[in-house]
C-alpha cells in the first residue's frame, strides 16, 4: 500500500458503494454522492491510482449505473429529477477513468 494514504482511506474509496447498495438510502438524493462527483471525484480517482485499484472505480461507476437502473425502472423508489441524472454523471466517471487507466501514477510529493 502507498505509505502517503492514510489506512482507512483505501478501504472507504473501495467498498462505500457496496455499504451504499445494502441500504435503504437512494443515490440520486444522497448529498454524499453528490458532494463526491461534484468536489471530491478527482481526489477518489488519484486515491484509487496510488493504490493501484483504478479498475475498482470503475466498477463502482458500473455499480452506481445498475442502481440507477433498478430506480429507473421501479424496482427502487424513484426519485425527482433535478439536473443532469446520477447516471449521466457516472457515465461520465467512468469514461474518463478509463481513459487515466493507462497512466502510470507516481507521486512526486506527499499532500
Amino acid at each position: 500500500m502507498n505509505k502517503s494514504v492514510p489506512f482507512a482511506v483505501p478501504y472507504a474509496c473501495r467498498y462505500w458503494v457496496y455499504h451504499l447498495n445494502r441500504s435503504d438510502a437512494n443515490p440520486q438524493e444522497h448529498r454524499g454522492i453528490a458532494e463526491l462527483f461534484e468536489a471530491r471525484f478527482l481526489f477518489w480517482v488519484e486515491t484509487l491510482a496510488l493504490i493501484s485499484r483504478l479498475a475498482d472505480g470503475i466498477a463502482i461507476n458500473a455499480m452506481l449505473q445498475l442502481l440507477e437502473t433498478r430506480l429507473f425502472l421501479g424496482m427502487l423508489d424513484p426519485w425527482p429529477r433535478r439536473g443532469p441524472t446520477l447516471g449521466a454523471v457516472v457515465y461520465d466517471a467512468k469514461r474518463f477513468m478509463r481513459r487515466c487507466q493507462a497512466i502510470h501514477v507516481k507521486p512526486q510529493f506527499n499532500h
